[in-house]
């Protein structure tokens, strides 16, 4: 429906006065464009480019949609590549003390309708053999009838932090001079095996 709206004005023409009528059509307001089903809107997307953290999206299936810039940094691929691939294709996860093998967080999402972290101790290893310190959390993303539509895995570097752990906890241990243990923890080291000696 539209309105339309009328004016009249007194005008002078030829030295004669005579009414100017003017006729505005009033439309209703366009509607918004909406984006595509299923598309984030544009400010979401840029969001999602800036953040530091590494984001995976996948499907039902554990088939990789998308990965944000600092993602494809981490795991090594572009992410034209990784698109439609099983995440566990991209990447594999070992614990960093013993490098026994971690499941694939994704797969267990999935499976279990829940979210899923990997430990502090988790270390992921790329296709390339490159190897990074993380913190994952994978959670599972629902339809509006309570559906696993697909897995959003967070990947946080923390590779630089654990090594400035460890530099402090060996700084901590031996004398900055010699590079031997220092007393405290030839003390700790003498006792825990005089305990294991007394045991058996």
């Amino acid at each position: 429906m539209t309105r339309l709206e009328l004016r009249g004005t007194t005008v002078q023409v030829g030295g004669e006065p005579a009414t100017l009528f003017s006729a505005i059509e009033m439309l209703p307001p366009a509607p918004r464009a909406q984006p595509a089903a299923g598309a984030p809107p544009a400010r979401a997307q840029l969001a999602l480019e800036a953040i530091g953290e590494g984001l995976v999206v996948t499907g039902a299936q554990g088939h990789v949609d998308y990965l944000n810039p600092a993602a494809v940094a981490l795991i090594g691929v572009p992410a034209e590549e990784a698109e439609g691939r099983p995440f566990a294709e991209l990447v594999s996860f070992v614990d960093e003390h013993d490098r026994r093998p971690l499941p694939d967080p994704v797969k267990q999402c999935l499976a279990a309708g829940a979210r899923v972290g990997l430990g502090r101790r988790a270390l992921l290893v790329t296709r390339g053999g490159a190897e990074r310190n993380v913190e994952l959390s994978a959670s599972p993303m629902r339809g509006p009838g309570g559906e696993v539509l697909g897995v959003a895995a967070a990947l946080h570097d923390v590779t630089e932090l654990r090594g400035l752990t460890r530099q402090m906890s060996y700084q901590a241990s031996h004398d900055a001079l010699t590079g031997l243990v220092n007393r405290r923890e030839f003390e700790r080291r003498l006792a825990e095996a005089m305990e294991v000696s007394r045991a058996g």
